[in-house]
């Protein structure tokens, strides 16, 4: 997702309704104001274990008033001493046993449930002691983005390129390496790393990525589902602090979570940021997406921080998880100087998906319709 957003104090006063809206503030918009009913207004980031903010904050963006703390808690890869030294050799912190970190799952029948969300019947668990596991492949190709529009045109092309994903140590390791120099590339283009599912009818899932971001500037990491431009849901951690979308130098980097509109001529993005745990380039964090027929919900270590009912997307395609730049200021920068890696340790998923004959399992969701939005475009992916 490409974005061209700005730091707070930084950012010029926002006009009274849509029709004042400068045309590249359509899809984009303030992190700590939204567009409802017409009209801007406050919003913030919801944690679940405060309950500062009002009754109307939270409704505007659709998010639970009595939502409960839940402690936060720690995904375990692999229980075997072979894999835990190997841990402790990748640099990764040491985990005792395998265990599933979201207690709110439960195997009932051939089903799994997650409470509060739905049932499903596909579980995956991916981990990363040997080779690539077989339900998730590689990303080959060239994302065009250069010259779009950002604060500034977009200077370089994305590339995603099978030798910067490679499985190590228990790791799957996601690398935009240092020292490009993509002015001199073929493609204008900076080298990038992206996995998805092989799996790529999902429709409504509860996915959980256990991971440790990068401490070096200059990329954005995506977990995320993507069918289209008007089809996605994100999990985005921009690692550069002087990125415009950023809190700025000193400042702990934030977090996006969105819902990309399901109708870019009609209503903006569901859009909202928070920070990024402080030790979230040394430990390993749980990054949660719920998404249903109804709304999604995002979580860190099992704590809400935002749930939409606007903007849910309603068809099915894969999964993604990259990481990429190029060289927009006003979200990844990059890029990077040296190495920029994103560390994935275990990949958990629960999800349904649609049938040659366009049935679904109703319990996390209704009705499918196929079909693809004309206002919709996929900014050069292939999907």
């Amino acid at each position: 997702m490409i974005s061209a957003l700005h730091q707070a104090d930084q950012t010029p006063a926002l006009p009274d309704t849509l029709a004042e809206l400068p045309s590249h503030f359509i899809l984009e918009h303030h992190a700590l104001e939204t567009l409802i009913d017409g009209a801007w207004r406050p919003t913030r980031r919801i944690v679940a274990d405060k309950k500062t903010e009002t009754a109307e904050t939270l409704q505007a963006f659709n998010c639970p008033i009595e939502q409960e703390a839940v402690e936060p808690r720690r995904d375990i890869i692999s229980n075997d001493n072979h894999s835990r030294q190997r841990q402790v050799s990748a640099g990764l912190p040491l985990l005792s046993k395998p265990q599933t970190k979201s207690g709110d799952v439960k195997k009932v029948g051939d089903r799994w449930v997650v409470d509060g969300v739905g049932s499903f019947d596909n579980q995956a668990i991916y981990v990363f002691d040997q080779d690539m596991p077989a339900g998730l492949t590689k990303s080959n190709y060239l994302c065009r983005q250069q010259g779009m529009d950002g604060l500034q045109p977009i200077p370089y092309n994305i590339r995603y390129d099978p030798i910067n994903v490679q499985v190590s140590n228990g790791v799957l390791a996601l690398t935009v390496p240092g020292q490009q120099n993509p002015d001199r590339d073929p493609d204008t283009a900076v080298s990038c790393a992206e996995i998805t599912t092989v799996e790529e009818k999902i429709l409504y899932a509860s996915v959980r990525t256990n991971a440790i971001f990068s401490q070096v500037p200059g990329t954005c990491h995506g977990l995320f589902f993507y069918k289209s431009d008007c089809q996605e849901i994100d999990i985005e951690y921009l690692t550069d602090p002087t990125s415009l979308s950023n809190n700025g130098a000193g400042k702990t980097n934030r977090i996006w979570y969105t819902n990309q509109a399901t109708n870019p001529k009609g209503t903006p993005a569901t859009r909202g940021a928070g920070p990024a745990p402080s030790d979230c380039t040394a430990q390993v964090h749980e990054y949660r997406i719920d998404w249903t027929s109804d709304y999604t919900a995002f979580y860190i270590d099992g704590i809400l921080q935002y749930n939409y009912s606007i903007n849910v997307p309603t068809r099915p395609g894969p999964w993604v998880w990259n990481n990429w730049a190029n060289g927009d200021k006003g979200w990844s920068v990059g890029p990077p100087l040296d190495d920029n890696v994103l560390r994935i340790q275990s990949i958990i998923m629960y999800y349904n998906t649609v049938d040659e004959d366009g049935d679904i399992n109703s319990g996390a969701g209704g009705a499918y319709q196929d079909g693809q939005d004309d206002t919709c475009n996929n900014n050069g992916r292939r999907w």
